[in-house]
Formats: C-alpha cells, structure tokens, sequence
C-alpha cells in the first residue's frame, strides 16, 4: 500500500501541509510495523488546454490546411519527425526481429517540453513549408522564457 501526499520543497526545504500530515499519518496507522521508504518525486506541470488548443487549432491545422491531410494524420507525422520514438519487436529470446520509430507521446510531455515541441514545429515549417505560423500566448511564452512554470498558461 502507497501514500501519496502533496508536499512543496521551499528554499531546499521541505515543507509538509497540516492535512498533508494529517492524511499520511492515518494512512501510516494502516500499517504493519517495520520499515518503509519514502519517495520524493519532482512534480511536473503537464501543458494546459490553452497550450493543446493552440498546437490543434493554429499548429496543426495550418499545417493540415497546407499539406491537405487530416489533423490527425498531421498530428501523427508531426509526433515521428520531433517525437521519434523507436521500437523493436523481439523474440521470447530476445531477438530483435523487427525495428520501427513511431511518434512519442504529446499527452507526456511537460509545459517546456510542449513548448520546445510547438517552437521546433513551428520553426520546421518556416523553413522547409514556407508556412509562417503564428506564436502562442505570449504570456504562456513570457513563462517559459523565464523559466517560471507554472499551470495557469
């Protein structure tokens, strides 16, 4: 059994909310005494649906709108070209038998990971379509620029 409880690291140190506290300590009183370990784990601040609106309705489609395929079919190009990511079928023994690159996952990627994914789309399509298509929020840019992250883009 896990608890998971919300907790901040301010100035390198860690500080832990009274329900927090509370809500481990009752999950702790569920246990078998002996020991246990304890796992901080970075959050990570997935893209906001402002952020997925843009790259679907301003990203993809004038890119779909050029190339005359479907968003999905674009999306799905555009996943292998700057999301590659590769697979290998193998035997029980391990044997590679067959080896493939597919795109990643967008739904994975964090807010900077999105934003440097849409930028390098962005700029491919300059150069290689001649397709000039217009930046997000300047405030969502204003916030990666800055290196603050934060969920309200």
């Amino acid at each position: 059994m896990n608890a998971v409880v919300p907790v901040d690291i301010v100035h390198g140190k860690l500080h832990v909310s009274p329900s927090a506290r509370t809500a481990l300590q009752e999950a702790v009183l569920l246990w078998a005494d002996g020991p246990a370990t304890l796992t901080l784990e970075r959050e990570t601040v997935t893209r906001s649906a402002q952020a997925n609106a843009y790259y679907w309705s301003v990203v993809v489609k004038a890119l779909a709108d050029h190339t005359g395929y479907t968003p999905n079919e674009t999306h799905d190009t555009l996943k292998i070209m700057f999301l590659p990511k590769d697979v290998a079928l193998r035997t029980g023994t391990g044997q590679v038998i067959a080896e493939f690159v597919i795109g990643g996952s967008t739904r994975e990627l964090n807010v900077r990971e999105f934003y440097d994914y849409t930028e390098r789309i962005r700029q491919w399509a300059f150069d290689t379509l001649k397709v000039s298509i217009p930046p997000g929020d300047p405030a969502w840019r204003a916030r990666i620029h800055g290196d603050v992250i934060t969920e309200h883009q």
